[in-house]
């Protein structure tokens, strides 16, 4: 299933400095998506985050590994559940960079929310993927 491209209204109501990457997430271009993904992760906004969740599913593997990464640097709990998901893709450097992902915004969650304890629903996920490093056990993530 194709992701469905935001209509015009919905880009239009999103900052200007995101709503041309947040197009070209959909441009045929395998390059042009990836340089999209760089460039919302790069600014951080936290409106990037629904549209990178849907890149996630983009049939190119370099486009879903760097959504992965682009959504850990931005850092928003909405991503979670969605990055849980791709620990469970076919390609492994996509896993490696979720697991990366979910330990980043698990690290953000443990210092900046007071209420982020073992009654929240993402908890134990993320403090547990926040002591892994992927790049120190490549292995981690192999199979999940």
């Amino acid at each position: 299933m194709k992701p469905r491209k935001p209509t015009q209204a919905e880009l239009k109501k999103l900052p200007e400095e995101i709503r041309r990457h947040v197009e070209d997430l959909f441009n045929e271009n395998q390059e042009v998506r990836n340089n999209a993904v760089w460039a919302l992760g790069n600014i951080g906004h936290k409106k990037a985050v629904p549209h990178l969740i849907t890149a996630l599913k983009d049939k190119n593997e370099l486009v879903r590994e760097k959504t992965a990464r682009a959504l850990g640097e931005i850092g928003h709990e909405k991503a979670v559940p969605h990055l849980i998901t791709a620990l469970k893709d076919e390609k492994l450097l996509v896993r490696s960079n979720a697991a990366e992902a979910l330990g980043n915004i698990g690290s953000k969650m443990l210092e900046k929310t007071p209420d982020f304890d073992e009654n929240h629903e993402h908890y134990h996920v993320l403090t547990a993927i926040t002591h892994i490093k992927p790049s120190e056990h490549p292995n981690a993530f192999t199979t999940v």
